[in-house]
């Protein structure tokens, strides 16, 4: 059911055949991204493609295929592109070079095309590896378009630069030998266009084209780009039936997923919508190069009578499903852990702070523990937040000297309307989001009372940034509900080695005295606890088995777990799943045992966290005795 879930999210976006998406999922690790974002290379390819549409849609009729693009098929280095008639392929024709009479090159120097069976496949040269667009049509060959591009353009005197690679630089001498210089900074570089400054925003759109299709009334879309102040903007004009609503809060989802949409964040503030027009903005929420550019979709009626427009269809991602021809969302009822026989309930917004102490466990150890912990509780039905503790990345240092253009930074984007990321797909009603950024206590106070109100769990991992870990957690008090310690587990020692006679260890006549239970918590707790300070109240411990781990009889640990929560810190779990320390979850592409090993342990858990007696906030008098 995961898989065929995933796969039509996926399919919904691209328009790939269903069996495609199916055979290409199977070989994922993990969900967390549908659709792989492109690399550098290739996302300048695929910027470049829909520039040149953005040129052609004036003088070119590409019919109702959003950019003429029926379906795409992604790869991180590759895209194939699925057209929908030999005129959508013309704009591609204008990007290849010539060279005229005068050696002045037209198009983009350096880009290939070479003719496959009937497809066309086009890279920049020496770069192929890099990035590759692969395009055909049903029912025409390509490869005739290109070579009566070609005639045409020897006709006119012209010389035909995309057919044949050019040679390699020779390799510099000096007093008659070879410069020791790597092969690849002999490659020509790719050129870099104003477009480059949004390339990825552009390739986003470029690997999505099932999202204006399935939308109601849909019948034409353009697109347009403009050179501003931050970059490269892009434009996308919808026209819709004459019967339809221009404004569309699908589109904002849509836009905004960030598991096989683009990720992008409505701009509420510049909203201006009309009876006959709508406009809508969006920004990225990655701001990086590539990214330097800003959506606008805007959407009108048609101004004459269409035939009836294709009705609207479900996207798995919004959880919708089909009724009467009729979209109808899901809207699930507040999730919350069912109460108990024990009379307890779990209440709204529980907020469980996860921390390690000292080195034992790095804060990506306790990030990865959080988002199995979540998965596990969001595919049980519940709504889960974690806070994710990243540090700033470092401002990149000025251009010298300073560029002309771009003159600015992009504008922000407008975070505090959609703080958290949905981090996969689940089972309706569970929900998995993450909150990335760099946390300060205060940035806390204003993010939590906001998370409790939507999340059954919040789970703050390592969340306070620039703490100092060697002295130890600090409880965000007014802030969390539970405190839990995760702590790389050695195991119970059943002997101590003590000292010689003479008061110095001898290496050959070592004396071993056996461990009670109580002796071998108290050695433990020493050893793995000493940087806790005592007067935190500690829900319990997440213990993950070191690569050391000692195994004693299970009385013994039994016993020696009791004599632990005695001092106020019991043992609530024991993560003992292969997936631990990877990012694969419960709902990615794992083994049915290791999904129902860590579904049992992660419910188990929340059943202890939910209790309102949990924990002790200080040793027992029995512990103290």
């Amino acid at each position: 059911m995961m898989h065929q879930q995933v796969a039509a999210a996926r399919a919904d976006f691209t328009q790939e055949p269903l069996e495609v998406v199916r055979l290409r999922i199977g070989q994922f690790d993990d969900f967390a991204r549908l659709i792989p974002q492109a690399d550098g290379t290739q996302a300048l390819l695929e910027a470049l493609f829909l520039s040149a549409v953005a040129r052609s849609t004036a003088d070119v009729d590409l019919g109702p295929a959003p950019f003429g693009v029926i379906d795409v098929s992604p790869q991180p280095n590759r895209l194939d592109v699925h057209l929908a008639g030999p005129e959508a392929f013309r704009p591609v024709l204008d990007l290849l070079p010539t060279r005229a009479n005068d050696k002045t090159v037209h198009g983009i120097a350096g880009l290939l095309a070479q003719p496959v069976r009937t497809s066309v496949h086009v890279a920049f040269d020496h770069r192929q590896a890099s990035g590759e667009l692969r395009l055909w049509t049903e029912g025409a060959d390509l490869t005739e378009l290109l070579a009566e591009r070609a005639a045409a353009t020897t006709a006119l005197g012209h010389r035909v630069l995309w057919s044949t690679s050019s040679p390699l630089p020779k390799p510099k001498l000096q007093h008659g030998r070879r410069l020791a210089r790597p092969l690849r900074r002999q490659k020509p570089s790719p050129i870099t266009p104003p477009v480059k400054t949004s390339q990825f925003l552009a390739s986003a759109l470029l690997r999505r084209p099932g999202i204006w299709t399935r939308l109601e009334g849909h019948l034409d879309l353009k697109v347009s780009s403009s050179e501003v102040e931050h970059g490269v903007d892009w434009l996308l004009d919808r026209v819709v039936t004459p019967g339809t609503a221009v404004h569309d809060d699908r589109i904002a989802c849509l836009l905004g997923d960030a598991i096989a949409g683009p990720d992008l964040i409505w701009d509420r503030a510049t909203h201006a919508c009309g009876p006959e027009e709508c406009r809508m903005r969006f920004v990225p929420r990655e701001a990086g190069h590539g990214w330097n550019g800003v959506l606008t979709v805007r959407t009108a009626r048609a101004v004459s009578d269409h035939p009836p427009a294709r009705r609207p269809r479900p996207f798995t991602v919004l959880a919708e499903s089909l009724v009467e021809n009729r979209v109808l969302p899901l809207q699930p009822a507040r999730s919350s852990v069912p109460p108990s026989s024990d009379g307890y309930d779990q209440g709204p917004g529980l907020v469980v702070q996860l921390e390690s102490v000292g080195y034992s466990l790095s804060k990506t150890s306790c990030w990865k523990i959080a988002l199995h912990l979540g998965a596990g509780w969001a595919q049980h039905g519940s709504r889960v937040l974690i806070v994710h503790d990243v540090s700033e990345a470092s401002a990149q240092p000025a251009a010298y000297p300073p560029p002309a253009w771009p003159e600015r930074p992009r504008p922000k984007a407008p975070t505090e309307d959609a703080p958290w990321q949905r981090l996969r797909l689940t089972r309706s009603p569970g929900e998995l989001h993450v909150h990335v950024g760099s946390h300060s206590w205060e940035a806390l106070e204003k993010l939590i009372p906001r998370a409790r109100s939507d999340f059954d769990w919040i789970i703050l991992a390592d969340s306070i940034s620039n703490s100092c870990r060697y002295m130890g957690p600090t409880m965000l008090d007014g802030i969390t509900d539970r405190f839990v310690v995760a702590v790389e587990d050695p195991g119970y020692m059943t002997t101590i080695a003590v000292a010689s006679a003479g008061g110095q260890q001898s290496t050959s006549l070592d004396r071993h005295v056996d461990l009670t239970p109580a002796e071998s918590a108290t050695v433990w707790r020493e050893r793995n606890l000493r940087m806790l300070a005592s007067d935190i109240p500690v829900a319990g411990l997440i213990l993950v088995p070191g690569s050391k781990h000692s195994q004693p009889p299970v009385e013994f640990r039994d016993a020696a777990d009791a004599r632990l929560a005695d001092f106020g810190t019991p043992v609530l779990t024991r993560l003992t799943s292969e997936l631990i320390f990877e990012e694969r979850t419960v709902l990615d592409n794992v083994s049915l045992r290791a999904r129902e090993d860590l579904l049992a342990t992660s419910a188990h858990l929340a059943h202890l966290l939910a209790m309102h007696a949990v924990g002790r906030s200080a040793p027992s008098l029995e512990a103290r005795a």
